[in-house]
């Protein structure tokens, strides 16, 4: 729309006039046809006003349901409606009773069954919100203090039993009497229930601070597609929206165990890119720690590419060259080897008739390399814990769709040996370049869970020298002691030290005093 807001005002003023009537309290514009409709919901949201379109059997109607948009509207129209609730998935209200839980914030019983529903109104969302970032803000401030007093309030003394084997009357006389070692165990506890509370309420916060709202969902209709093949959104936090009509649209696949939710049997090709979180690819880290993608996301993908910027002559001159071209009008047109229209047919014709089958030759091929590669775990220097291994079924699976491919590329039926070849090389490419451990030996854990076979079994080590040295003295297992018999494991000194930060990072262990670690 290309009118000022003030002409948008009065076009609102004028159809509210001729069409506009308060329907069970909330203010309604019916319209003959639903482009009218759409059109005119786009003019009030240039204005601020959100609303939803109700389709009834001669028209469809416009409603302001929000409480922000009720009142931006009565404002405009001079005029004073009744606000209806707006609601809120019982998600939210669930996620808000575990902080308050957390906090020791008791709420009534009334309140609290309206936030189980499977919706609730917003009002009952942001008033407990705010009572429990308030109480979660002073414990905050308990905490930096090193206040008992409030503190003993959050933290349940049932719990301390259950850890430390200190009873509840003894461990408050302890910590009233300041005892530095209750004191620091008290903090600790508190300071994990606070950070707890805190990602609780940021979920909510983040809810509160958006500019989303909910519709309650009528009706679910299965529509037959009969005209083109399905379509698939992969949901991969936190990019995983998109929005059609007003609406947000979950037009999402599950990969299991990758916190995708199914809803449809995806078996379709997902080709993606990605840049790592840091600018530049490090040859010295773990593809996964590189990316924002779930190393079980990661892993589903048959084949991935590094794609380096490493200097080259002869290749940055050409491109220097090029772009200097452009920029002066004298670049030259450049024609690929295969005419884009004739590639789009051919991939076409091969997608709809080529239906390759396996040969003898090409699965002996695939079955010799998968048995061979698993050969190599027996010759591994692993005697324990976990081994590297170099390939699983998934890749075996992989193979078998890219022979297949290979052969439909070439507009062949049958699968051959050398199809199956060019399968393995390339998936063999992939593993040497991202799935290769700190020895140089192939290990698909890297991509599986993101770290290598050797690394887990180094935390283990770590994880069970602090576990048989914690008891030896009052505070835990002494830093020193531990990097001592880590290094007769064989475990680097600054390794040791990396270790520990990551277990004390994924919660696996806890410092009750400076250098002295215990397990949890």
């Amino acid at each position: 729309f290309q009118l000022a807001e003030d002409e948008l005002r009065e076009i609102v003023k004028t159809v509210w006039n001729v069409r506009g009537r308060v329907i069970n309290d909330k203010p309604c514009i019916r319209f003959p046809t639903m482009k009218l409709a759409e059109d005119f919901q786009d003019v009030l949201l240039l204005l601020g006003i959100r609303s939803s379109l109700h389709i009834t059997p001669t028209s469809t109607l416009l409603v302001v349901y929000e409480k922000e948009s009720v009142e931006k509207l009565a404002q405009l129209l001079g005029k004073a409606f009744r606000y209806s609730h707006e609601i809120v998935p019982g998600d939210l209200g669930k996620t808000l009773l575990k902080a308050l839980k957390l906090l020791r914030i008791k709420i009534p019983r009334s309140e609290r069954v309206k936030m189980y529903r499977r919706y609730f109104p917003k009002e009952v969302l942001v008033k407990y919100y705010t009572i429990a970032r308030s109480e979660l803000e002073a414990l905050k401030d308990s905490l930096k203090r090193r206040d008992p007093a409030s503190l003993l309030t959050v933290v349940p003394t049932s719990r301390i039993y259950s850890k430390y084997g200190i009873s509840p009357v003894l461990f408050r006389k302890l910590v009233n009497g300041g005892d530095r070692f209750a004191v620091d165990i008290l903090a600790g506890e508190a300071e994990r229930i606070l950070r707890k509370a805190e990602e609780l309420l940021g979920q909510v916060e983040e809810f509160l601070n958006s500019n989303l709202s909910f519709l309650k969902v009528v009706g679910v209709e299965t529509i037959k597609n009969t005209d083109s093949e399905w379509v698939y959104d992969v949901t991969v936090e936190p990019y995983h929206l998109f929005v059609s009509h007003g609406l947000i649209l979950h037009n999402t696949i599950s990969i299991s165990k990758a916190g995708i939710t199914a809803t449809l049997n995806a078996r379709t090709t997902v080709i993606a890119a990605a840049n790592p979180k840091h600018g530049r690819f490090n040859r010295m880290k773990p593809l996964p720690e590189q990316l924002d993608l779930p190393p079980t996301l990661l892993s589903r993908f048959d084949l991935i590419f590094v794609l380096m910027d490493e200097p080259n002559e002869r290749l940055d001159a050409e491109i220097a060259s090029h772009i200097l071209k452009v920029r002066k009008g004298e670049a030259e047109a450049i024609t690929p080897k295969i005419p884009y229209d004739l590639l789009k047919k051919y991939i076409a014709y091969a997608r709809k008739n080529i239906h390759p089958v396996l040969s003898k030759e090409a699965m002996d091929e695939i079955l010799h390399y998968y048995v061979k590669m698993r050969k190599g775990l027996k010759k591994t220097t692993e005697t324990e814990g976990v081994k590297p291994i170099p390939i699983t079924a998934r890749q075996l699976e992989a193979l078998i769709r890219l022979s297949e491919a290979h052969a439909r590329m070439r507009l062949s039926e049958v699968v051959t040996r050398e199809d199956a070849r060019k399968a393995i090389r390339l998936v063999e490419y992939t593993l040497r370049q991202i799935a290769v451990d700190e020895e140089g030996i192939m290990d698909v854990s890297i991509l599986e869970v993101g770290k290598s076979a050797r690394r887990i079994n180094k935390v283990e080590k770590v994880l069970e020298i602090i576990e048989a040295l914690q008891d030896q003295s009052e505070y835990g297992a002494p830093i020193d002691d531990i990097i001592k018999e880590a290094m007769r494991a064989g475990i680097d000194k600054r390794e040791v030290r990396k270790l520990i930060e990551d277990l004390k990072a994924t919660s696996r262990i806890y410092e009750p005093r400076n250098g002295y670690y215990k397990v949890l």
